[in-house]
């Protein structure tokens, strides 16, 4: 029983970490946008906060390995739960954003019929915000988890070896953006982030607590920012353009942040049973998948009354922002479960 709760316990953490750390990514990114036409300093504070967060896709793929992956489900019951946990808050946050995206940047229009059915349609194949290709991703994955889950709780260990090999050898070869090499692999069914969940499951059940992992993960993870900030800027200011190629979730910087955080999260103990900072923790928990939905509605609307990232200065100011958002966003979210059938369309 200890060790279950521990485990819910540093995924909650996790969880939590992730969800800030997409509100940081999604705050500086304008002024990140902006290399060559600011301050270099300002532009290093956006550079900071979007790499040093780098590492929350990954990790909520992650998560998911070790919460829903190896889950042998009726197959109703696979596609039920999804359905009311995933797909309900999607569609209702989905059309928020439609609703935004008409009646505030196109001003109402188009306002003929077939304009509008082209709208909403345009809407859902491009996503009517541009967050949401995460959940998009997410339903693709539990497709096809059914089938999934049935050979990784057959395969042995040196099976998902071979598999995460063949996942890290994508990162090789079909990176070719990364390396500046054209040479390619067609692995379709070895890429994308089932790697990652696979990777989560992995080092959840065959990793365990051993002192070196503790060191081997704290460097892991400040090698992964490093191998994230400095060759951005190196090759941004070689092409005297923004070249964010470094921050792609399949990045080695990304990779080595993610798996770091991840293995610092396990293996570290977390000491706290009650107060305040346990209270946040489980607030922001609850509330995740509601909050990631939100938090572009919120920066929005967080700016319109002047808090953005010249609040203060940019550093200081993205930390404002972001967690402003975080407060605000949880709030709305709070208050929506409170409305009847609320718990089912907030997230």
């Amino acid at each position: 029983m200890e060790k279950t709760k521990e485990k819910i316990v540093w995924l909650d953490w996790l969880r939590v970490l992730s969800t800030i750390a997409v509100i940081f990514v999604h705050t500086g990114a304008n002024l990140n946008k902006q290399f060559g036409h600011i301050e270099l300093s300002d532009w290093w504070a956006a550079n900071f906060w979007q790499g040093i967060s780098r590492f929350c896709v990954p990790l909520f793929f992650m998560i998911s390995g070790v919460t829903v992956l190896g889950r042998e489900l009726p197959i109703k019951e696979h596609f039920k739960k999804p359905f009311i946990r995933i797909l309900l808050p999607f569609f209702f946050w989905h059309m928020a954003y439609m609703i935004f995206n008409w009646v505030v940047r196109l001003k109402m229009k188009p306002k003929d019929f077939w304009g509008v059915i082209k709208f909403v349609g345009s809407q859902f194949q491009n996503y009517s915000a541009y967050h949401f290709w995460y959940i998009y991703a997410l339903i693709g994955i539990y497709c096809i988890l059914p089938i999934f889950n049935k050979w990784i709780n057959k395969a042995s260990k040196f099976e998902i070896e071979v598999f995460l090999g063949l996942w890290l050898l994508t990162f090789l070869v079909n990176n070719e953006g990364l390396f500046g090499w054209k040479f390619r692999i067609d692995l379709p069914y070895n890429s994308g982030y089932i790697g990652y969940m696979v990777l989560g499951h992995y080092l959840y059940q065959q990793v365990y607590n051993l002192k070196w992992i503790k060191k081997l993960s704290l460097f892991m993870f400040l090698l992964g920012v490093g191998l994230i900030l400095f060759p951005t800027y190196w090759i941004s200011q070689k092409s005297g353009q923004l070249d964010l190629r470094f921050y792609s979730n399949y990045s080695p910087g990304v990779f080595l942040e993610s798996v770091g955080l991840f293995l610092m999260a396990k293996n570290y103990s977390w000491n706290w049973s009650k107060g305040i900072v346990v209270k946040m923790r489980d607030f922001v928990s609850v509330n995740s998948y509601g909050i990631y939905c939100a938090h572009l509605l919120g920066l929005h609307y967080l700016a319109k009354i002047g808090i953005h990232f010249y609040v203060f200065t940019p550093f200081l100011g993205i930390i404002v922002t972001a967690i402003s958002c975080l407060i605000a966003c949880g709030i709305v979210v709070v208050l929506l479960k409170k409305l009847p059938f609320g718990k089912y369309f907030a997230g």
